[in-house]
């Protein structure tokens, strides 16, 4: 890895995106946490830490990116945790890594990685890109039937302010950066 990238960690502090301090309830649906950058990132881990037991029932958490935050026009669902109807105890963790140029892709007849996400299309390195203006939103699609919370979490690597990209794939970004 590059020296001047740095993998960070961050955890949910509030029980919905916005919300009070608390850990995020898995008994209701919607969206729970949002990641909003100040630098270009890409998210290689993410899951949640069951901190109330969780009941056997399943338990759905996508992660999708929003290309401009607040608004879920164009938003598309970049990987999904889907937990069977296990029963799970406070402290097991949850979690998803994120190998290749996205977790939504499919393997080629060479071996290769296929993107095909529908948004974000460019890809830095492994992980799930999410830019300055763009959020990672983390949403429980279905929730556990009775019982459960958690803190959803993710690593991110990121990446100096002004990304390096090729012609081609800068033109298709919505990025820029301003230097006042």
């Amino acid at each position: 890895m590059n020296p001047f990238l740095f993998k960070k960690v961050q955890i949910s502090s509030t029980a919905t995106n916005g919300g009070s301090n608390g850990a995020v309830v898995l008994t209701t649906t919607g969206d729970k946490w949002g990641f909003r950058p100040a630098n270009p990132s890409a998210i290689t881990r993410w899951g949640v830490i069951i901190s109330t037991a969780k009941d056997a029932s399943a338990l759905v958490i996508t992660l999708a990116v929003r290309p401009v935050v607040g608004s879920d026009t164009n938003r598309a669902v970049q990987d999904t945790l889907t937990d069977s109807a296990t029963a799970r105890a406070a402290g097991v963790s949850l979690e998803r890594r994120i190998v290749g140029t996205n977790p939504n892709s499919s393997t080629g007849s060479d071996g290769s990685l296929v993107n095909v996400a529908a948004l974000p299309t460019v890809i830095m390195g492994d992980g799930v890109q999410v830019l300055p203006g763009q959020e990672a939103v983390f949403a429980v699609t279905t929730a556990a039937s009775s019982t459960g919370q958690g803190y959803l979490y993710h690593e991110y690597i990121e990446y100096p302010s002004v990304p390096e990209f090729t012609t081609l794939q800068s033109t298709t970004l919505n990025y820029t950066v301003v230097q006042l």
